[in-house]
């Protein structure tokens, strides 16, 4: 397929601890996967919040973190190359592709907002959790 050859970032879904959801593909045409399952969201039938689940909830977060990474002097070199602006689709799906990595126990490399639930500190590492990033620091 096309999936290397084109500048489109495909996004796939995860569970919690990483492994592809039982909805989502996976594997070689994805670019990468996000969280997909079980996302708090505004209720709208009540003033309240739902959890709910599917690949389009996964895709705005990679969305999200595109364009976080487009406002990061750090980045701007790598994703604008020689100034050419026909690059940075290309160069913006190498750099999420290289941000992504495979929680411990899980099948697909994701990216992940870095706030853990259980853990109250969440910018502090703790042990009795599966192993995954605590904070998103990409500055």
């Amino acid at each position: 397929m096309f999936a290397d050859t084109l500048p489109i970032i495909t996004v796939g879904a995860v569970d919690y601890f990483g492994f592809t959801s039982r909805f989502s593909q996976g594997g070689d045409l994805l670019t990468v996967s996000a969280a997909g399952e079980n996302i708090r969201c505004a209720s709208v039938v009540t003033d309240t919040t739902v959890e709910m689940t599917g690949t389009s909830f996964a895709a705005p977060a990679v969305a999200g973190l595109a364009a976080y990474l487009l406002s990061v002097e750090k980045y701007q070199t790598e994703l604008t190359g020689n100034g050419e602006a026909s690059q940075l689709p290309y160069n913006m799906k190498s750099l999420i592709r290289s941000l992504a990595y495979i929680r411990t126990g899980g099948t697909e490399p994701s990216i992940f907002n870095g706030v853990d639930w259980l853990d109250p500190n969440p910018c502090w590492y703790n042990s009795m959790l599966p192993k995954r990033q605590a904070c998103c620091k990409f500055y």
